[in-house]
């Protein structure tokens, strides 16, 4: 089938009149008349209702119509195909390598924003990496990302400052309270109505001994040691082939500490006996520092790209209704 025809038929059916497509088209009349036939006689249909000729404008048949839709959305991806085929064939495309991190808010915005510049810019690849056991900003310097977030408890500005001098760049995307996780019967929790930081420096919370979950507790003991404050970190072992297996674990007097876009994870949903709370504390909200290379120049377009489309939009207020047994 020609694609030709097939663009000649969609504009033939936004005008429903041959000699206004074919002025658009710059081709004659009578040619525009025979390629509608002969697109009519492979797709094996009528797609233009011909009885209508000599009295209305001519109008689509309901396959017509059909077609004219589903071709419509095709067309366009044919058209985004070639172009990125033509970027890899000028040797001119370039993959842009962003950091997975793990169940958070800002991540499902940055999939969203990922996926419409892809779409925009269809000489650069997307793709996802996975997160590992290392400092956000060390793998983005050590070249293995080229964008990554780096969640930071407090104030950032004069962060976005260290990392400049360092070599990258980097804007705030997304800012949201923390959000802890406690059993039932924790003594911690009698009679506690509002979680702020001193509350949670009476509390051992878990650190699974890996940065893929607990990017959140990194980012508070961070703010901790800042701050000359000192946490109550308690260690917990897990397997590499089920780093999670500390959602089912028995907890008890100690807390989880994950972003709120956990309230959702299916794990702790199970859970009967576990409640979660908001940390009401402005001094140790997590903000979401989206950071490249400065060197990077693709990586920064890609970054200028969501602070134009996002920028300081994405803040998730603190909710004081956020402290609710989960059940």
């Amino acid at each position: 089938m020609r694609t030709e025809y097939i663009q000649e038929y969609l504009v033939f059916s936004r005008h429903l009149n041959f000699s206004r497509a074919a002025a658009e088209l710059h081709i004659t009349q009578p040619n525009l008349s025979k390629h509608m036939a002969d697109l009519e006689r492979e797709v094996g249909v009528e797609l233009i209702d011909r009885k209508t000729y000599g009295k209305n404008r001519p109008v689509l048949s309901k396959a017509g119509k059909f077609f004219a839709e589903e071709m419509a959305y095709l067309d366009s991806s044919i058209q985004q195909t070639l172009n990125r085929c033509r970027a890899i064939g000028r040797a001119d495309t370039r993959d842009i390598r962003i950091q997975e991190v793990w169940q958070n808010n800002a991540m499902s915005d940055l999939y969203a924003l990922a996926g419409a510049y892809q779409s925009e810019h269809p000489n650069h690849t997307v793709r996802y990496v996975r997160f590992t056991n290392r400092l956000p900003i060390d793998d983005l310097l050590d070249n293995e990302f080229d964008v990554v977030f780096e969640v930071w408890c407090g104030p950032y500005s004069e962060r976005c400052k260290e990392l400049y001098e360092l070599g990258v760049r980097a804007v705030p995307f997304l800012t949201e309270p923390l959000l802890i996780w406690y059993q039932e019967g924790n003594r911690h929790f009698e009679g506690i109505q509002k979680v702020d930081l001193e509350t949670l420096l009476d509390i051992p919370i878990i650190m699974s001994r890996g940065l893929i979950l607990d990017y959140m507790v990194v980012s508070y003991a961070s703010y901790c040691e800042r701050e000359g404050f000192l946490p109550r970190l308690r260690h917990m072992q897990y397997t590499d082939n089920s780093p999670t297996g500390v959602f089912m674990s028995d907890f008890r007097d100690s807390v989880l500490m994950t972003s709120p876009a956990m309230v959702n994870d299916p794990r702790l949903k199970s859970r009967s006996d576990l409640s979660y709370a908001i940390v009401e504390d402005e001094r140790i909200q997590a903000t979401f520092l989206l950071a490249v290379r400065s060197d990077d120049k693709e990586a920064c377009d890609f970054l200028d790209y969501a602070w134009t489309h996002h920028g300081e939009n994405g803040v998730i207020p603190i909710q004081n209704d956020m402290m609710r047994t989960h059940k």
